[in-house]
């Protein structure tokens, strides 16, 4: 019987790298090939599935963007017959990004694409870029697959549309959503929590609207700024960061300033900028005017779900009726249907 095979994708981020000094641990961090990760991980030789590498353009997360995605989705579009699942080694700080968008450009997807990055690089004593490596292989070449874009990092395996950041080292959570799984203790998958298995052939959405923005909102907000952003030229689309169940500053002047956002064709997105929580645009006043205005409702959606979400969807779209559909359904498991 053929083993199991597990692409491994490399985009940068501390994971991929080693000291250029191999002598001198403080030395600049350089990336390392992957038949030097295999040297430093004589763990790979045991395991019972393949693993393959593919070396893509190498580049810090803070330069992580559409294009890059794009390119990413290919690779595993390309590869997706030949292989059972797919690791992708990232850096932390977009990681979350990253993930939610690969989980809406993918429709139909069967199989497990893992993004895992770490604080550490290879053999730093007491790091986690091992352990939290070698889980992410386990669960890409898990079978049954777990039909997902997710996230492995430390205890848990997060829905990747569904993770934050939660700290400024690696750590991720899921506020608005059970894990799909932990690795410490013991290792553990919630089957309840995974999505079912799709029966359709893998496709990519494509291309995706850059002209997106994100705006959160603060205490003494002025209608002048709200204006200069919502009329930048070429803006599609604004994911705002609004209090609490979604509400907003009830200022006339900012009020308008939303109302001639929506009626040149610009969607709005309401997303908390709560760590935790859901947009409920009934229960308030200051969220029950936004709803009038035509501002749509993000729900539970994280703020890199409903930003990267809008991307794809403009790409897709222009008709606003359409978008406020597309963007209020569940495509990936990022948002909780309301009975």
């Amino acid at each position: 019987m053929a083993r199991n095979r597990v692409l491994v994708l490399c985009t940068g981020g501390t994971i991929g790298m080693i000291p250029r000094n191999p002598f001198d641990a403080s030395s600049p961090l350089v990336a390392a090939p992957w038949e030097k990760l295999c040297e430093m991980l004589p763990a790979l030789e045991r395991l019972p599935f393949a693993t393959d590498f593919d070396a893509m353009r190498l580049i810090d997360s803070s330069d992580m963007g559409p294009d890059y995605w794009v390119e990413l989705a290919q690779r595993i579009e390309n590869a997706y017959r030949k292989y059972d699942g797919f690791v992708i080694l990232h850096g932390t700080d977009t990681m979350a990004y990253t993930a939610s968008a690969l989980s809406f450009m993918f429709e139909n997807l069967g199989k497990a694409v893992v993004l895992c990055g770490a604080r550490h690089p290879f053999r730093t004593p007491g790091g986690d870029a091992e352990h939290n490596f070698l889980a992410a292989l386990r669960v890409a070449a898990r079978q049954p697959p777990i039909p997902e874009v997710c996230i492995v990092a430390g205890e848990t395996i997060v829905r990747g549309n569904r993770a934050r950041k939660a700290f400024s080292t690696s750590v991720f959570t899921s506020p608005r959503f059970p894990v799909l799984g932990r690795i410490i203790p013991v290792w553990r998958i919630d089957e309840e929590s995974i999505r079912p298995a799709p029966r359709g052939r893998l496709r990519v959405r494509r291309p995706i609207e850059r002209n997106v923005f994100m705006l959160h909102l603060y205490p003494g907000i002025t209608s002048e700024y709200l204006r200069h952003v919502l009329r930048a030229k070429g803006l599609r689309g604004v994911v705002l960061l609004t209090f609490g169940a979604g509400n907003a500053p009830t200022a006339p002047a900012i009020r308008r300033a939303l109302t001639e956002a929506v009626a040149r064709g610009i969607a709005l997105v309401n997303v908390t900028q709560c760590y935790g929580g859901r947009v409920d645009m009934g229960i308030y006043d200051a969220g029950a005017q936004l709803l009038e205005i035509g501002l749509i409702n993000g729900g539970d959606m994280t703020p890199e779900a409903a930003f990267t979400k809008l991307q794809v969807v403009l790409g897709m779209t222009s008709d606003m009726d359409e978008i406020r559909l597309l963007m209020q359904a569940d495509w990936a498991g990022e948002r909780t249907r309301i009975s």
